[in-house]
């Protein structure tokens, strides 16, 4: 499903994180699962848990994430976020999120490190 380098384990431990693992254990095939192309046979949310689990199972130290949370609900959100998926790395999340009522694109950076929480750095 998912490739670039990460070790099985590694993907497996994104997985968790992001909660793809339970979804993907409801497929046929479960980890064997061949995606169509773009993911189109997937839900928009299901598409967003994979891209975030190939961002976590990435070694890259730097990320650029665009509209990686759109179709998270809140609860997903507020989990993922809670588990700290991103420490020791440089993320920023470019998001637009018109529930805030603001109608311009928003860029935020955060800078996560192993011992705390994540936090702006404007």
């Amino acid at each position: 499903m998912l490739s670039g380098g990460a070790t099985r384990e590694r993907i497996f431990e994104a997985a968790r994180v992001t909660g793809l693992a339970p979804i993907v254990e409801t497929w046929p095939m479960k980890w064997g699962t061949l995606l169509a192309s773009g993911g189109r046979t997937l839900s928009s949310g299901q598409r967003q848990l994979v891209l975030l689990t190939a961002a976590i199972a990435s070694d890259a130290p730097v990320l650029l994430l665009d509209e990686a949370l759109a179709h998270l609900d809140a609860e997903t959100k507020r989990r993922f976020f809670a588990q700290q998926p991103f420490a020791g790395r440089t993320v920023v999340f470019v998001e637009h999120d018109p529930v805030a009522g603001s109608t311009d694109e928003t860029a935020m950076s955060w800078r996560a490190r192993q011992d705390s929480n994540l936090r702006p750095t404007a």
